[in-house]
């Protein structure tokens, strides 16, 4: 049978793949997701935490243009400055919005790995 697909299964790179998936770490969530928040780890991948359990750590945020799809290199940009989940400082222009897919994760993954700041992340 022939589908068009040109690349062998074995030639995958398995880092890349999984690198451009939003998906959880191991074991999580390990919140509840009605009340819990999300964080990039450094693996990039995403753990929920209860609310109580981040509400006074302070982390840079994942900040969305406004009006854009968050698809694209320049949607995102990272917090200038580091705060706590429910008082997230974006630059102007930018919102905080939580990561919703795999593209948006890979962009976000990109800038954190650009920056100097290798710690958890408000996505």
């Amino acid at each position: 049978m022939r589908c068009g697909l040109s690349a062998h299964l074995d030639m995958v790179n398995p880092e890349l793949v999984e690198a451009s998936f939003w998906s959880w770490d191991v074991n999580e969530p390990a919140a509840p997701a009605s009340n819990a928040v999300t964080l990039l780890n450094g693996a990039g991948r995403v753990a929920a935490r209860a609310p109580a359990g981040v509400t006074h750590e302070y982390h840079r945020a994942a900040c969305k243009k406004h009006g854009a799809t968050g698809m694209y290199d320049g949607d995102w940009q990272l917090s200038a400055v580091e705060s706590q989940y429910f008082n997230i400082v974006c630059p102007s222009g930018f919102g905080f919005e939580p990561v919703t897919s795999g593209r948006a994760a890979f962009l976000i993954q990109g800038l954190k790995n650009q920056s100097s700041d290798q710690g958890m992340l408000h996505v």
